[in-house]
């Protein structure tokens, strides 16, 4: 938890330590000279059923060149017609055992702040709908082999029953 908490501000906040490549703060609230955080509200606000409240972190002219790329790549923000904001997120490269929970939590407290911010604006408020991880490229690194190995083992039948896998 300690560790989630300490990530998610790179999320929130526009700060680019010079010393790493990109935050996604950066790339979502200032590094293209916009705030598309706040363009995102602003659309939502303006017509909920937009189906363009998009935020892109990749920056096509330097990101496929110089390296150190952002793995998420866009976020798609939905209202449904239940009333719910919904979050997809498309990562280019996800590492599974690292960043995956951190950028999930960061993703989910992203969605939280646009929909109060949202909300501010409304007398009824719309209610917090799901939170989509599409991974293109998902992967572990050696380090978390023997980790993930273990949380299979202790998790596996909570999910999955004995004869689920039984051989014809």
């Amino acid at each position: 938890r300690e560790t989630l908490e300490d990530y998610y501000p790179q999320i929130l906040s526009d700060f680019q330590d010079p010393s790493i490549t990109y935050t996604y703060g950066n790339r979502i609230k200032g590094y293209f000279g916009v705030d598309q955080e706040e363009l995102v509200v602003e659309k939502l606000v303006k017509d909920p059923l937009s189906r363009s409240a998009v935020i892109s972190t990749w920056d096509p002219r330097h990101d496929p060149v110089i390296g150190g790329s952002p793995c998420i790549n866009h976020l798609h923000f939905r209202i449904d017609a239940r009333e719910r904001l919904h979050l997809t997120v498309l990562i280019r490269s996800n590492d599974m055992g690292s960043a995956w929970p951190n950028n999930a939590y960061s993703m989910r407290k992203l969605q939280k702040r646009v929909l109060d911010t949202v909300n501010e604006q409304r007398e009824f408020p719309y209610q917090l709908g799901q939170l989509v991880t599409i991974s293109q490229s998902a992967h572990l690194y050696r380090d978390w082999w023997e980790k993930a190995k273990q949380i299979v083992e202790v998790h596996l039948k909570e999910v999955m029953p004995d004869d689920a896998f039984v051989p014809d």
